[in-house]
């Protein structure tokens, strides 16, 4: 349930216009890599938050982590996005979300 809820956030925040980000959620944007923070909020958990990179230009390559509330690492993220689909695979699921 964990990895659906993620993809879902993900890839709605990598739609977003970066004026429209939620003021909780850290974008870091540069050529070709954006990275997105996902807050418990996002994720609609009481206890796991997500770092999240894309690469959205060259290889669509996704590469992150669900972390505990300490920060420490979870469990890894990986996946591909090409621009319209979001595929991840990670925290012992598979999930995809299409805008």
């Amino acid at each position: 349930m964990l990895i659906e809820g993620l993809a879902i956030a993900l890839a709605a925040k990598l739609a977003a216009a970066p004026a429209s980000f939620h003021p909780k959620a850290t974008t870091i944007e540069s050529s070709p890599v954006t990275c997105v923070a996902l807050t418990k909020h996002d994720l609609q958990s009481r206890r796991f938050h997500a770092f999240v990179c894309v690469d959205v230009v060259n290889t669509g390559d996704v590469t992150g982590a669900v972390l505990r509330p300490n920060g420490s690492i979870f469990c890894d993220l990986d996946g591909t996005y090409d621009g319209q689909c979001l595929n991840l695979t990670g925290c012992g699921g598979t999930s995809q979300s299409c805008l």
